[in-house]
């Protein structure tokens, strides 16, 4: 995105050594990263970290101030764990959260401590998703969440209404924007660059291409043979592109296998 053009901004609100992810986010292509050190010494701190009330100024900030599009990708911190003894600003609130019964003691605070802090990221995601709606410019907002909570004691108590226990159950994500059409599905999170890509009408790289082909024929056919070829296939590329050869190895898939995800497998 930056070679077409865009402003590539990446926010969060922790430490850039953290991860590494100053060196990390040059390498991928960022042009900008804002860390904790540049958060307003006044910005809103909630759980362990900074608030996400503070991130979505800090969004806001950054798209008001752009001057071509932008691709702004930012990390939330308030929801972070661990969630026993995190801070919450209203206790109050955090005390009147209703809980799945059976839940009691610590496993309770716990749950209690995280629904707060999730609340809190529906609230600045409602109204980022507001101030983008009334921006008057085309947009893409995508959220998704890049693991489960470790709330083990939760797990071992609460019952889903799916039937999964807590580790099996999928992580959400969404994408809306101003001509984007929503889909209800379960995704890998592998998949998330080339739906975005998708949703904005972007020209999508041959290594999305290859896993937006990988997606579909997931999608498509369930129960597949080659559904664990597939797999491994794209979780080759992966390895192969941290490895810096990822050029060499989608020559050779699209020279074995006419752009099957597959022939990756043996690279």
């Amino acid at each position: 995105l930056r070679r077409d053009g865009y402003a590539t901004v990446a926010i969060h609100g922790n430490s850039g050594t953290f991860w590494n992810r100053s060196k990390a986010f040059k390498a991928i292509g960022f042009e900008k990263f804002i860390t904790a050190a540049q958060f307003p010494a006044n910005a809103t701190r909630d759980g362990w970290f900074f608030s996400d009330a503070a991130m979505t100024d800090q969004i806001i900030g950054q798209l008001e101030q752009a001057k071509k599009p932008a691709l702004i990708f930012a990390i939330s911190i308030e929801g972070h764990g661990p969630y026993l003894q995190v801070p919450v600003d209203d206790k109050a609130r955090r005390d009147a959260i209703p809980a799945p019964p059976g839940l009691v003691g610590k496993p309770l605070q716990a749950y209690r401590n995280y629904m707060y802090h999730i609340e809190d990221a529906d609230q600045q995601l409602g109204r980022l998703w507001g101030y983008l709606a009334k921006r008057g410019r085309p947009y893409v907002l995508a959220f998704y969440g890049d693991h489960l909570p470790p709330l083990q004691r939760v797990y071992s108590v609460a019952s889903f209404d799916n039937g999964k226990t807590g580790p099996e159950q999928s992580v959400p994500w969404f994408i809306v924007g101003s001509d984007v059409q929503p889909r209800r599905q379960h995704i890998k999170a592998w998949m998330m660059g080339s739906e975005v890509l998708r949703a904005a009408g972007l020209a999508q790289t041959p290594y999305y291409l290859l896993t937006a082909k990988a997606e579909r024929a997931l999608d498509e056919n369930p129960a597949d043979a080659r559904r664990e070829d597939i797999l491994q296939g794209v979780y080759s590329l992966g390895r192969l592109r941290l490895r810096g050869e990822l050029a060499n190895g989608l020559k050779q898939v699209q020279k074995n296998q006419g752009g099957s995800v597959a022939a990756a497998r043996s690279q």
